[in-house]
């Protein structure tokens, strides 16, 4: 990402990969934001999985989310 941006990471930056995948370096999956910030992408994430759980729409079996 700092190749890409030209510049050094500030210190309260964080590269974010958009898909969870921290494999997935294309920089189409990757989003520079601040360290809170980036607590509060997670936050809502895990409130939409939850959300997903209780709707029915995402399972959890034997240590894998899946879809119903």
């Amino acid at each position: 990402m700092e190749k890409y941006l030209g510049r050094k990471l500030g210190r309260d930056e964080i590269v974010h990969h958009i898909n969870i995948d921290k494999l997935d370096n294309r920089i189409e999956n990757l989003f520079v934001c601040s360290r809170k910030e980036h607590m509060r992408i997670h936050d809502q994430f895990e409130k939409l999985v939850a959300e997903l759980i209780k709707n029915g729409t995402l399972g959890f079996k034997s240590g894998t989310y899946f879809f119903n």
